[in-house]
Order: C-alpha cells, then sequence, then structure tokens
C-alpha cells in the first residue's frame, strides 16, 4: 500500500451527493489518521461558496496536474477516505499553498 503525507496531491473518486456516480477528481491530502485519508477535493469550476481556494502550477513542489487554467480546491467538501480507494498521486504542494487551505478550510 502506497504512503500519502500531508501536502500530496492524489487521485480519488468522489460524489457529492447521496446516489451520485462517483467522480474521479484531484484532491489534497490534508491529514492520515488509522488507515483514513482527510482530503479537500479539487475542481475547475468555481463553486457558488466564497470557501474555495484557488491553485495552479506553481503552487506545486513536485509533479502537478493537467492544469490550463487555475483549479479551486473545495475546502467545503472536505471528505475521510481509505486509503485503498486513492487511484494515484500526482505531485505535492508548496509549504505556503498547503498553508494557505488549512487556514480556511
Amino acid at each position: 500500500m502506497s504512503t500519502y503525507k500531508k501536502r500530496d496531491v492524489v487521485l480519488a473518486p468522489f460524489s457529492f451527493y447521496q446516489g451520485d456516480v462517483p467522480k474521479v477528481r484531484p484532491a489534497i491530502v490534508l491529514s492520515e489518521e488509522s488507515g483514513e485519508l482527510l482530503l479537500a477535493p479539487c475542481s475547475r469550476r468555481l463553486p457558488d461558496s466564497h470557501s474555495a481556494i484557488t491553485i495552479d502550477l506553481d503552487d506545486f513542489e513536485e509533479g502537478g496536474l493537467e492544469l490550463f487554467e487555475e483549479s479551486v480546491v473545495l475546502v467545503e467538501h472536505l471528505t475521510k477516505m481509505p486509503k485503498r480507494k486513492i487511484i494515484s498521486k500526482k505531485g505535492r504542494l508548496t509549504k505556503e499553498a498547503f498553508t494557505k487551505i488549512v487556514q480556511r478550510g
């Protein structure tokens, strides 16, 4: 099983509403405890709420996403997920970008 740490950006299946078909999205690992990760999912669409935080390629310390424009971190949709559901790791955020997310989450 892979190891994931704070600031990692992973791909994982998310469904925000009961009955939705899960959609694979990037997500930021906020913490890990007892085999579960606390994740903040990302989207290209700006939500109606004001709690989203934008990220772009400059916010990555390593790796990244196929970003042609900014993405948003959906801090209002924090989700606990078992590590075994993670599809892959895409990169790692800078400390500065991660701090911005944690302070808003």
